[in-house]
């Protein structure tokens, strides 16, 4: 990628979390990181970040659907990207999220949506 695009990842896992943030970085992206929804959106208000990608369950003040919210809220053209392990009431932020991915996670496909995203 010529102008590296960046994602801010959202999720509690360290190892699901690590995971993706190697591979966005290998594909070219800018990528940063947080463990929980308290500390993804403090970093989100501070940086550029063109996609987030968030987890939905997370312990904390801030689940994914709250993010997804105060996201959109604060930034409303952030293009977000919701992983989940279950797919249902999500219907709160189905218009919010620019795609809703499910776990486990196909990294090539989910390179393919951000790609797709710009």
């Amino acid at each position: 990628m010529e102008d590296s695009k960046s994602v801010l990842v959202i999720e509690d896992n360290s190892e699901i979390r690590n995971v993706i943030v190697t591979f966005l970085e290998i594909s070219g992206f800018t990528v940063n990181s947080c463990e929980n929804g308290l500390k993804g959106l403090e970093a989100f208000k501070k940086l550029k970040t063109d996609y987030v990608i968030t987890d939905i369950k997370m312990p904390g003040e801030l689940d994914g659907i709250e993010i997804v919210r105060r996201i959109k809220a604060y930034r409303p053209k952030t293009k977000i990207f919701v992983c989940t392990g279950f797919a249902e009431n999500l219907e709160s932020i189905e218009n919010m999220a620019h795609k809703i991915l499910e776990k486990p996670l196909n990294l090539q496909f989910l390179k393919k949506c951000l790609d797709d995203a710009s």
